[in-house]
């Protein structure tokens, strides 16, 4: 299409207002599925050919008013009566159009508001703490928990047994606290592994763990707390390791 074509639509103002209705409808369609198809603080952004067309086609149309009105009114001051006439119908029309915009504008602005009301409100607001303070306190009772079983003397007792028979110690501590998911004796010599395979240290990283809380892990599968205890048996040191996990989703 050549440019004086171009011109030419634009100078018919029939279609310039038609056409700006069409890319207003595109306009609302889009904004409705960025909106309604899951944007939040994650996802805006993420769609670059939105965000050019929700800026693009406003200029465009402003253009093509900006263009149209001065070509008319050039027209009407030189004293073309057809351009008056056209002048006239356009108004009539973007008159026509306010009017029947305004009450689906008015709706849509307060459709909107509400939505943003009920996703940033107080209530939502307070619900996200009081389900990180739920979270929290989660984890920190599994820590918690954790400590107690290794400074309970059962514990201790269970570790005397650990030269002569390690799995016997695995099954005494599991059956005393069946929440455990997995445990690692260590030895100068030998690596025991009791429960998921998966929680465990190398012999390299066990080297550099020190007593007590071990930080957090995360796996794809979930995440992993765990604890260490030291103990000297028949002059040999032994490091036991207990383990406990969070599902990845609660984590997230």
């Amino acid at each position: 299409m050549r440019l004086k074509d171009i011109r030419n639509i634009l100078q018919n103002s029939i279609v310039t207002v038609l056409l700006m209705y069409l890319l207003v409808i595109v306009l609302i369609l889009v904004f409705a599925s960025s909106m309604l198809g899951g944007m939040d603080q994650n996802t805006i952004g993420e769609e670059p050919v939105q965000i050019i067309l929700l800026v693009a086609i406003p200029l465009l149309i402003l253009a093509a008013l900006l263009y149209s009105f001065f070509f008319v009114w050039n027209k009407v001051k030189t004293r073309h009566s057809r351009y008056r006439f056209r002048l006239r119908l356009i108004s009539f029309i973007f008159l026509i159009i306010l009017l029947i915009s305004l009450p689906q504008t008015i709706l849509s602005v307060r459709f909107v508001d509400m939505v943003f009301s009920r996703w940033f409100g107080t209530d939502v607001g307070d619900a996200l703490n009081s389900g990180l303070e739920i979270a929290l306190e989660y984890y920190f009772d599994l820590n918690r928990e954790l400590e107690d079983i290794g400074n309970s003397p059962y514990l201790a007792l269970s570790a005397t047994k650990v030269i002569n028979s390690p799995e016997q110690v695995w099954r005494e501590i599991k059956a005393q606290y069946p929440r455990l998911e997995g445990m690692q004796i260590v030895s100068s010599r030998e690596i025991y592994v009791f429960g998921d395979p998966r929680l465990t240290y190398s012999r390299e990283e066990i080297t550099r763990l020190q007593p007590g809380l071990i930080p957090k892990r995360t796996v794809p599968e979930f995440s992993i707390l765990g604890l260490v205890r030291d103990y000297q048996l028949a002059g040999e040191p032994y490091r036991i390791i207990l383990y406990r996990t969070i599902p990845r989703k609660f984590d997230e």
